[in-house]
């Protein structure tokens, strides 16, 4: 893995130049807007760009790969003011300001527009749709669940009117993407791929025991085959939702590698548990931790889910009227395991995801195996907290 290159360097390779112009215009036009900033100048009758150095750039996503960004630059201004006698003072002064921009990011930075400048100020920025300087969607845990259905309100509606399984094939068909199925390497440990830009690849071929090259076109996901023996449909489905997650939201990062690193070409995923939370790490990982986070609350979306738990859990109340709960919940987890087309694991943290706190002692994954159920009290279950022996099976 190369250097990793943030968006504001490239804005300062290729905007720099426009930059400056259009704020010297703008310093220009409008002296009067820095009196009051000098020691000796009262009331400046002229004002010139010396200098500027950028200091960070914020960037929010539009669609279609459009950006809106605001590149915030400390300016070195010479000011003057005509004096009595036919004669001028001037003074240097230090000025902040916001320059307001837009840019398409696909295969290279072009329609760059600058539509705004002003004095910057200080000021508290939004969380939605903002990207790090790597272009990697900013997400907090509690997100979650809003851009899951975000995702399904473009590429999968239904799933968001009723509990209903997604067809991963067809969501793939509708995003534009397609599957193959291929051996990814020889010790079975990477689960999948999407590329976002074409490419002459490397797979394992299991029956002459080598790598060979294949041609691999721009939006092909590319499956393990060995994850249907090793794991499950389930961790199937997953797999591929998790590089629909990639492809929809992680796209602009691979743009802006692409200008800096032309071999940059796909995201290889193990799909295993980290340790790293929301925001932190390296922008793969961050990218990671969302794909992990984001695939199976695509899969059992938040509002659908509850009713189809519900739903079971009243069922089969009906038919194991002398059952405990934490049997009753067993059955349910199957049963949306079953339904959803995941993994076990996968069902159990979501509904404890969800508030189904019961679910805890349910399939627990112990030295190998499942141990017998257990419950617990509600009030000794830490909020939030799976036991640490859950495995995760995705």
């Amino acid at each position: 893995m190369g250097k990793l290159h943030t968006f504001k360097v490239l804005i300062e390779e290729q905007c720099f130049d426009d930059i400056f112009e259009a704020l010297n215009a703008y310093i220009e036009q409008n002296p009067d807007k820095f009196a009051g900033e000098s020691n000796t100048i009262d009331d400046p009758d002229e004002a010139e760009l010396s200098d500027m150095r950028m200091q960070f750039v914020t960037v929010h996503e539009h669609p279609n790969n459009h950006l809106k960004f605001e590149v915030v630059v400390s300016a070195e201004i010479e000011i003057s003011q005509r004096m009595p006698h036919s004669y001028s003072d001037s003074d240097g002064i230090t000025q902040w300001f916001s320059v307001e921009c837009s840019a398409e990011l696909k295969d290279g930075l072009n329609h760059f527009q600058i539509y705004d400048i002003e004095i910057y100020y200080r000021h508290k920025q939004k969380k939605e749709g903002k990207l790090s300087e790597y272009l990697v969607p900013i997400t907090y845990k509690e997100m979650l669940d809003d851009v899951a259905e975000d995702f399904l309100s473009r590429h999968y509606p239904e799933a968001l009117e009723k509990p209903v399984p997604i067809k991963v094939e067809d969501l793939v068909e509708r995003m534009g993407l397609s599957i193959e199925y291929i051996h990814l390497s020889k010790t079975c440990t990477v689960f999948g791929q999407i590329y976002f830009a074409d490419a002459e690849a490397k797979f394992y071929d299991s029956e002459d025991g080598v790598y060979k090259q294949k041609d691999v076109q721009r939006g092909t996901i590319i499956v393990d085959p060995n994850v249907f023996f090793m794991r499950n449909v389930g961790s199937v489905n997953n797999t591929i939702i998790h590089e629909c997650v990639h492809w929809d939201r992680h796209s602009l990062f691979f743009e802006l590698e692409k200008i800096f690193n032309p071999i940059s070409k796909a995201i290889t995923c193990q799909v295993k548990e980290g340790k790293k939370t929301e925001n932190d790490g390296t922008p793969y990982e961050w990218m990671e931790w969302q794909a992990n986070h984001l695939a199976p609350r695509i899969l059992m979306p938040a509002k659908t889910t509850k009713q189809k738990i519900e739903e079971l859990i009243e069922k089969n109340e009906k038919i194991l009227p002398d059952a405990k709960r934490v049997d009753i919940i067993e059955s349910v987890i199957f049963e949306l395991k079953e339904f959803f087309g995941v993994s076990i694991m996968s069902a159990k943290i979501r509904m404890i995801d969800l508030g189904y706190k019961e679910a805890e002692g349910v399939y627990t994954y112990v030295d190998n195996h499942y141990v017998l159920n257990h419950s617990f009290e509600l009030s000794a279950l830490q909020r939030g907290r799976l036991i640490q022996s859950v495995h995760r099976m995705l």
